[in-house]
């Protein structure tokens, strides 16, 4: 498999997404924090590079809507306000 391969990198960012939902329910939010923002990163990667793709426009939203989420949970509404804004 080629790591380039869109629906690899779109995979790949959503298992980041799981791993940021263990790491919060395991006490460990700055973990967390991290991983949500590079499964963030991959998904605006994805949008951007093909924006006729609808799943990853939708993916984006969806990380962006998560992180706000994640970050209002851990205390950081100051952070989380730009998310959901996004």
């Amino acid at each position: 498999a080629r790591p380039d391969f869109p629906p690899y990198q779109h995979r790949l960012a959503a298992t980041q997404t799981n791993l940021a939902l263990h790491l919060k329910d395991t006490g460990r939010p700055a973990a967390a924090a991290d991983a949500s923002r590079a499964a963030l990163a991959v998904f605006e990667r994805l949008a951007a590079a093909h924006p006729a793709v609808p799943e990853y426009r939708e993916t984006l939203a969806q990380a962006h809507y998560n992180l706000g989420v994640l970050l209002s949970e851990i205390g950081r509404p100051d952070e989380a306000e730009p998310a959901y804004r996004e």
